[in-house]
């Protein structure tokens, strides 16, 4: 079976900026660490940091640049890197703005409020005072408060009516019945430990879709999430997940499932990551009038998948993945293997919004 998916769901570039080479090898590293830095490549940024301390050990400059690349790309060594850098000049402002940067990155607002009031002091009116602000406002108003919310609205066409929801496809198609449909989804999150490399949450997500012909087969999907990750390195970040899920198809009581993905996540730099997945999923599927032999599809699902990220600017990212997907079921017809091409660009818009337009491609062997 063959399908093709559209999916449409509601963004302006910033060309990243850069900065002239200087005469001597230090200055050279410390300018390549800077264009590094300002285009958020922050590994490139600290490999020209270190070259440029080995031009000048003890730089304070090269110091502080160093553990604020490190303290970007979530590098466990950047605490001692900042920490060094203050303790050379504590009455400089910028190694302040970065320690408080740090500490409430890491442990909150109270932990950076310090810094934020203390480069306020000696900086006043400046460009540093101004972030510092930001920061204490940030915290006064919640900004590092544990929760956050999202809403997505869309428009999808799907060339046989798959029932798709909020992450993945549920295995049931419904050949040559081509249709338009309108698709919500509400998420929203609480982190429940939230540490420099790691962080705990729970989560909930629920998918709404609204066929223009075909009504039946309108989709409600509920997922609760508990979840955690922890970065190993600058390079390398595990992430893992238990999801359970409910689905009602035309008002009608139509699957629940348990759904378990580990992950492990791979920044390249220069605005590259890999993502490689897993995924098992026990699904329980109910009898109804529209699907009277459901149940005979109750079994499990085994994904494999490789994503590729690319951010080609700041406000433009584009991600494309292959899916493997091993289906087992109570009854050997409805088992299959499937493989799944997907291509998403995501365009960040004013106000926080962010325009997504993707297509997939699915083929399944039954």
């Amino acid at each position: 079976m063959n399908r093709v998916i559209c999916l449409i769901v509601l963004a302006i570039a910033l060309f990243p900026g850069g900065v002239l080479a200087g005469e001597t090898r230090y200055e050279k590293h410390i300018a390549r660490g800077i264009a590094a830095m300002e285009q958020q490549r922050y590994q490139e940024a600290a490999e020209e940091f270190r070259s440029a301390l080995t031009e000048r050990p003890a730089d304070r400059t090269a110091t502080l640049y160093l553990g604020t690349s490190m303290s970007r790309s979530g590098d466990a060594g950047a605490a001692s890197v900042l920490k060094k850098a203050y303790d050379l000049d504590p009455q400089d402002p910028r190694a302040n703005l970065e320690m408080g940067i740090y500490d409430y990155r890491r442990a909150g607002y109270q932990a950076g409020a310090e810094y934020f009031e203390r480069t306020i002091q000696l900086a006043p009116k400046s460009e540093l005072a101004e972030k510092a602000e930001e920061y204490l406002k940030a915290g006064k108003k919640g900004g590092g408060k544990p929760w956050s919310a999202g809403f997505q609205a869309g428009i999808q066409y799907d060339s046989n009516v798959v029932l798709s929801g909020i992450d993945g496809l549920l295995p049931q198609g419904i050949s040559h019945k081509a249709d338009w449909r309108l698709v919500f989804n509400l998420k929203a999150r609480y982190m429940l430990v939230r540490q420099q490399h790691g962080e705990v949450w729970v989560g909930y997500s629920g998918y709404q879709s609204l066929h223009n012909r075909l009504q039946k087969f309108n989709l409600a999907q509920q997922q609760l999430e508990a979840g955690a990750g922890y970065i190993l390195s600058s390079v390398l970040a595990l992430r893992a997940s238990y999801v359970y899920e409910y689905d009602l198809v035309g008002g009608d009581d139509f699957n629940a499932a348990h759904l378990f993905s580990p992950s492990l996540i791979i920044s390249e730099g220069k605005g590259l990551s890999t993502l490689l997945s897993y995924s098992y999923r026990k699904n329980h599927y109910f009898n109804s009038e529209l699907f009277s032999e459901n149940h005979d599809r109750s079994g499990s699902t085994n994904s494999f998948g490789l994503f590729q990220n690319v951010r080609i600017l700041e406000t433009l990212q584009v991600r494309a993945g292959y899916l493997h997907v091993v289906e087992s079921t109570g009854k050997d017809y409805w088992d299959y293997r499937g493989d799944q091409g997907t291509l998403d660009i995501r365009l960040a818009l004013p106000q926080k919004a962010a325009l997504t337009i993707g297509c997939a491609y699915e083929k399944r062997d039954y």
